[in-house]
């Protein structure tokens, strides 16, 4: 599976991706005299998206790592399409409208090297595990 958002690849290898329920707008209330509540409802609403990723793309330090790290920092907000790209047969596609990207959430301190060459294919590149967020504004 490969993760684009607004057309660009976001480097790695990520796990399932999981947007939550629609969010549901309410406000309720207890008046007196009534038994139970009332509930005025303000309808769905948009819903947060996250993903596991361990971020890595042949970075040869953790200088060009972290850089690629504040591109994606200069990303939040920014709004686009969140797309889920099925690669091999692996995976269910997906794509979202509306999204907003909140950014990337580290698990652990890094970068981290990768000694066996299992991500890139040679040892020696840096990788980071984390959390990708985005929200979805609205849903179709």
């Amino acid at each position: 599976m490969a993760i684009f958002f607004d057309g660009q690849a976001i480097p790695g290898e990520h796990g399932p991706v999981l947007p939550e329920p629609p969010r549901h707008h309410a406000t309720t209330r207890k008046y007196q005299a009534i038994h139970g509540e009332s509930e005025i409802d303000g309808g769905r609403g948009g819903r947060p998206i996250r993903t596991h990723i361990w971020i890595h793309n042949n970075f040869a330090n953790g200088a060009a790592l972290i850089a690629y790290l504040r591109t994606l920092d200069r990303r939040v907000g920014d709004h686009g399409t969140l797309e889920v790209k099925r690669i091999g047969e692996r995976g269910v596609p997906a794509v979202y409208t509306c999204v907003t990207f909140k950014g990337f959430f580290r698990d652990e301190l890094g970068p981290l090297p990768d000694l066996t060459g299992h991500l890139d294919g040679a040892a020696g590149t840096f990788w980071i595990p984390g959390v990708l967020m985005f929200y979805q504004l609205k849903i179709d």
